[in-house]
């Protein structure tokens, strides 16, 4: 299906950024002729300054994101641990600060 979709493409290019995580994957030599030989097949897409400033940002926002799913997971776990210890759902007030905090 990936193959296919590549086919596809007018023009397909990978990042450089791409191409060296490839090679940093390569088992052994046999490898890593396999993996220049399929780069060598693409137009390289080198990274400028705006490009890389661009995947920085993005980067910082996937980190914010995880965090906060991060937060949101933790206090549903805190709201099952408290129902299964004291057999009671948690007071409505707590659960109104803690959906401002997040």
């Amino acid at each position: 299906m990936a193959a296919g979709y590549l086919d596809a493409l007018s023009d397909p290019a990978i990042s450089i950024i791409t191409a060296q995580e490839l090679i940093v994957g390569a088992r052994d030599k046999r490898d890593l002729y396999a993996i220049d030989s399929l780069v060598s097949t693409y137009r390289v897409i080198r990274i400028d300054a705006a490009l890389r400033q661009r995947a920085y940002g993005v980067a910082q926002a996937i980190r914010v994101i995880r965090r906060l799913a991060h937060i949101r997971l933790s206090d549903r776990s805190y709201r099952d641990r408290t129902e299964l210890h004291t057999g009671q759902q948690e007071p409505e007030a707590l659960r109104n600060d803690r959906r401002l905090a997040v």
